[in-house]
């Protein structure tokens, strides 16, 4: 497997800064197992305030790592598999893996 190009480094690395947060992987590991969750249900799992789950998903959002569906008042969020999966399989270049 070839290292991604530099421009690629740099995306990867901007990704990684804002990931690496304990509630945003818990996040993401969370709707990578559940598939779809509201804000309601990610911050009583994450046992942290509301605006702040929100937060943390908007931080995820704009990297594109999730989809939404609104539902009444409700937002669902689900991972955006394909961004996810290109996160994943450029990470794993990196590191060999």
């Amino acid at each position: 497997m070839t290292c991604p190009s530099k421009e690629q480094i740099i995306q990867l690395s901007l990704i990684l800064q804002e990931v690496a947060q304990e509630q945003r992987l818990h996040i993401i590991c969370m709707l990578y197992s559940v598939k779809e969750l509201c804000v309601c249900d990610i911050y009583e799992k994450l046992e942290i305030k509301q605006n702040l789950a929100s937060h943390h998903l908007w931080v995820l959002k704009n990297l594109d790592l999730l989809h939404t569906r609104r539902e009444g008042n409700k937002i669902y969020y689900s991972l955006n598999h394909r961004v996810f999966s290109l996160f994943q399989h450029q990470l794993g270049s990196v590191f060999n893996v």
